[in-house]
């Protein structure tokens, strides 16, 4: 998956949008490494809350 499709995915949340910026401006692997954690834990809080709205209505 390519930046501009990661940025796509959840274009209107802020701390998403965040992440991405941080990630096109990371120098190191490790600060790319960590953003990519965080990037993954928000898309599982995300993509959960979004199945479980759905579930729930």
């Amino acid at each position: 998956m390519t930046l501009p499709q990661l940025e796509a995915l959840y274009p209107e949340h802020a701390d998403w949008s965040s992440y991405c910026q941080q990630l096109h401006q990371a120098s190191n692997l490790s600060a790319m490494v960590l953003i990519a954690l965080q990037l993954g834990l928000l898309f599982a809080r995300l993509t959960l809350e979004t199945r479980l709205g759905k579930v729930s209505h």
